[in-house]
């Protein structure tokens, strides 16, 4: 915190692996928080209701199960039934989904256009109106679809054990959940067949639901810090297109998201593919915000008066800078008349200096005398001194070439008097 109350830093506190806390202060940081799971309302996970997310942690504790039910049509779901019945080979596998069929994702040529970046800018600037249209097209790239060669894979299997009398992957489609009972005595559901309303009771073992994720709100994990920053209407995080969130004048330093932005930059924010492409819009953007000067407060609040016309600029601190440039150039113009005279043979040692003996007259009195130049050795016969293009005071003494050979360049010490 500064004097005026401006925030230039963050502490950010984390939580090491050993549970020992540690504190870190940065200018700039970049929120990766993730996906979470989603259960339906009322639903808790324990021992045999789980979130797909915990599938592979949760599988080595069952001994000999008889039924899994999965629920969801997405392709989290058609994995897991796939990966269910293909690991147990003598328990019963039933999905569970509101669609007729398994929905295959839409990967084709001009769809996948959507993930380009130029796509990202078009999003961006379209109005939310737009958006909404645009996500509601395309949401079978990404959202409640499967790969077609899983479906096909699990076609495949269903109608096999069809035709053998033994079916152990059983489809419940246009079918949903009716009633779930979960108590000492075991696991219970009751599936709804929506077209009839014929309802299935099961006993199971295990219920998964593999229904999806929802992006974490970002600024849950700034505590105070996030009163600071602002939100769109409709409850987002507002982001500009550099993925750097909009924050109150009185927090200064760049907090950035990465994911957690579908609602303004479209499709792409829980992709993979385009993850490198927003890696480097961030830091394009960070290193960009680096190199721009910081101004005190002080000085903001002096600009930004300047630029409202209640100031102007000072016009001692402007004669100032211009009395200073005006001495850089005759130093340097100064130079370069001496250096012009040396390859006139034009040299007199102590040129532009006083008389030796001569007293100061009365025109002298508070004169500000310009330093003069130090005195450079005339040429030895036969060397060539040559100017460099800067204008530097050290002069480069170049030998004759050799015969057959290229010219060596020495640098000579100044000389010295006395």
């Amino acid at each position: 915190m500064e004097a005026d109350g401006a925030i230039e830093f963050l502490d950010v506190v984390a939580r090491q692996g050993d549970g020992t806390l540690v504190t870190r202060r940065a200018r700039t940081l970049v929120l990766a928080a993730g996906l979470e799971p989603v259960l339906p309302d009322g639903i808790v996970s324990d021992e045999r209701v789980w979130h797909s997310e915990e599938l592979l942690a949760k599988l080595p504790t069952l001994r000999d199960p008889r039924r899994f039910v999965v629920v969801g049509a997405g392709q989290s779901a058609a994995e897991v039934a796939g990966h269910l019945h293909g690991a147990f080979p003598a328990a019963e596998v039933c999905a569970v989904f509101a669609k007729y069929g398994y929905t295959p994702a839409d990967d084709s040529s001009f769809a996948n256009r959507i993930f380009d970046s130029e796509a990202v800018d078009h999003f961006y600037t379209a109005p939310d109106e737009v958006k909404e249209r645009l996500r509601a097209y395309h949401a079978s790239t990404n959202y409640s679809v499967v790969d077609l060669e899983l479906i096909d894979e699990l076609y495949r299997r269903h109608y096999q054990e069809k035709v053998q009398g033994k079916e152990r992957l059983r489809i419940f489609n246009a079918s949903r959940l009716a009633g779930v009972e979960n108590d000492s005595s075991g696991l219970r559901v009751t599936v709804e067949f929506l077209p009839t309303g014929e309802r299935t009771p099961l006993e199971a073992d295990v219920l998964v639901y593999a229904t999806g994720y929802r992006p974490t709100d970002p600024l849950t994990l700034l505590g105070e810090t996030g009163g600071l920053c602002e939100r769109l209407p409709g409850g987002g995080v507002r982001l500009g297109r550099d993925y750097r969130i909009a924050t109150s004048p009185e927090l200064r330093c760049g907090i950035y998201v990465q994911g957690a932005s579908e609602h303004t930059h479209g499709l792409t924010s829980t992709l993979l593919s385009n993850t490198a492409v927003r890696v480097g819009e961030i830091a394009a953007s960070l290193t960009d915000h680096l190199r721009t000067p910081r101004l005190p407060p002080a000085c903001d609040r002096w600009c930004s008066a300047q630029g409202a016309g209640l100031l102007a600029p000072g016009p001692a601190r402007r004669h100032g800078v211009l009395r200073r440039r005006a001495r850089r150039r005759g130093r340097r113009s100064g130079r370069l008349r001496a250096g012009r005279r040396l390859l006139r043979g034009e040299h007199r040692p102590g040129a532009g200096r006083p008389a030796a003996g001569r007293a100061a007259g009365a025109g002298d009195v508070g004169r500000v005398r310009r330093r003069q130049p130090p005195p450079v050795p005339r040429p030895h016969p036969g060397q060539d001194l040559r100017l460099p293009a800067h204008g530097s005071a050290r002069r480069r003494l170049h030998r004759p070439a050799r015969p057959g050979g290229r010219a060596h360049a020495h640098h000579h010490p100044r000389p010295t008097t006395g």
